[in-house]
């Protein structure tokens, strides 16, 4: 695929940081695509998508490999820090969608969150969210604060 605009709304693509396929949910003037993959929206750019039959056609007959190597492209400084005192459930986990995509697609290594302690249901919701996430290689209760977490990618 050679033209810019060669990757059209529902097309399915693989998603070469992740090494995942899906499925792009939507198209942005600036060739920027929103991408479906499991549960997670994610911006990509036109250089991180790959045609998914290409990569189908191109893996079928190789063996999976135990190593990937993603090349991450910058594109600003990551949040360090998500405050997300006040906020209903739903409300949190969108921000919380956000943000991480952000980090990831700057490069980010970690990203505190903080959910406070109140009922507890919005902690609740990010650690579930976190347990699921693919972006997500570990988190844990920053010590002394229950009502923050750190995620690392």
């Amino acid at each position: 695929m050679t033209d810019k605009d060669s990757f059209k709304l529902n097309d399915e693509v693989f998603v070469v940081r992740l090494n995942k396929i899906g499925k792009i949910t939507k198209v942005s003037k600036n060739n920027e695509y929103t991408v479906a993959v499991n549960n997670l929206q994610i911006q990509c750019t036109y250089e991180q998508l790959a045609s998914a039959s290409e990569y189908k056609t191109k893996h079928a007959t190789k063996p999976e490999s135990k190593r990937t190597t993603v090349k991450v492209v910058k594109r600003s400084k990551a949040p360090t820090k998500l405050d997300l005192h006040g906020y209903l459930v739903a409300y949190a986990i969108s921000a919380l969608e956000d943000t991480l995509n952000e980090c990831v697609l700057s490069g980010a290594h970690e990203l505190e969150i903080i959910h406070g302690i109140g009922t507890g249901k919005v902690k609740e919701a990010v650690l579930q969210y976190l347990k699921t996430s693919p972006l997500i290689r570990n988190y844990k209760e920053v010590m002394g604060n229950p009502g923050t977490t750190r995620a690392f990618f």
